[in-house]
């Protein structure tokens, strides 16, 4: 039959809290100021849209891209400041409502597409952006 230590849960607490206090604190080194974005920071940005609208809007300095469904104005605005280092004045959000898919074959409604958001960004005057097309 084994012996059972009533004391071992008093022990083991013990011998943490010794071995918390000595761990030395660790030298932080001060941080740069810089732009956090969200964890899935990918699904903020999409891709740029190209339509014939949105090259006309970039002759204006207006640059529009396929943003997530979820993604505010701010969080757009950092992730363009943060991905392409220029300042942004500001940021239009359009969302289009989802829409009846058609079968290729038959032509019959047969799904609901997805929401779709866009968001057209403005840039200080004198900064251009280069995009690709997608």
């Amino acid at each position: 039959m084994a012996m059972i230590n009533p004391f071992k849960k008093k022990e083991q607490k013990e011998e943490k809290a010794v071995l918390a206090e000595k761990k030395e604190p660790e030298k932080t080194k001060p941080q740069e100021k810089r732009t956090v974005l969200l964890p899935g920071s990918d699904s903020i940005l999409l891709h740029p849209h190209a339509t014939e609208k949105a090259g006309l809007l970039s002759d204006m300095g207006q640059y529009v891209f396929q943003v997530g469904v979820h993604s505010t104005k701010h969080q757009v605005k950092s992730a363009v400041e943060h991905l392409y280092n220029i300042h942004v004045e500001k940021v239009h959000i359009v969302k289009t409502p989802p829409r009846m898919g058609r079968d290729r074959k038959s032509g019959r409604r047969k799904f609901m597409e997805r929401w779709e958001k866009k968001a057209i960004v403005s840039l200080r005057k004198g900064e251009k952006l280069e995009l690709l097309a997608r």
